[in-house]
């Protein structure tokens, strides 16, 4: 079993299951994509071939017009790579974590699916669409707003959260949604976030300085 194979019979094979939730198959990207009005949730998996077998890595995200439509003005990323920014992103064994543990913070720990033969692909073809719609599909359902983003990457400033697993970003999202969703709490988050960027690569701290003088909150 190669990982050409995987993502024929595997991850292609899935299609009919995933479109029966209003799901595409992207087979450039590996990902399942909803696309709704403002914005667009992605179900997509990894892939890691090595001599111990091929791995795959399923991943979540979701995407949000309003927020990226500024997150787009203040980042060092090249235009070409912009399309693949997420707001929220991780992986689908922190969703179970988080889900069936109560873990806010996530553990980093990657859950990944070994695949060695023909029973291993129709097996996962029945595991990962059922852990779609427990997990994922509820989670899609309920955060792909501007509000919900606001809280799920703000509520906790000082602490890690799974919503989003590089935290930079996580802090760039957050001060954007809480903008975009009139956040009382909004001089807080910047005091807190401001903090917590002189610790991080220099590319995120110029984001998140370009971040304040778009919006007219940085230093005077």
């Amino acid at each position: 079993m190669n990982s050409k194979e995987v993502k024929v019979k595997l991850i292609g094979g899935m299609e009919n299951t995933f479109a029966d939730y209003r799901f595409l198959y992207n087979k450039k990207e590996l990902a399942y994509t909803r696309k709704f009005d403002g914005g667009q949730q992605d179900f997509y998996f990894l892939i890691n071939e090595n001599s111990g077998g091929v791995y795959i890595e399923p991943r979540w995200s979701i995407k949000l017009k309003s927020i990226l439509d500024v997150y787009n003005k203040v980042t060092l990323k090249d235009k070409e790579f912009r399309e693949y920014t997420p707001v929220l992103d991780n992986s689908l064994g922190q969703l179970i974590e988080y889900r069936d543990e109560k873990n806010e913070k996530g553990s980093g720990n990657k859950m990944q699916y070994l695949v060695e033969d023909e029973a291993d692909i129709e097996t996962l073809k029945k595991v990962i669409p059922l852990r779609f719609s427990e997990y994922v599909l509820p989670y899609f359902n309920m955060n792909s707003t501007v509000a919900r983003v606001d809280e799920l990457l703000n509520s906790h400033p000082q602490e890690l959260v799974i919503h989003q697993w590089l935290n930079p970003t996580r802090m760039i999202m957050g001060i954007i949604a809480a903008t975009l969703n009139h956040n009382p709490r909004l001089n807080d988050l910047l005091r807190v976030y401001g903090e917590k960027m002189n610790k991080v690569n220099q590319h995120y701290r110029t984001e998140f300085e370009n971040l304040l003088l778009l919006l007219r909150i940085g230093k005077s």
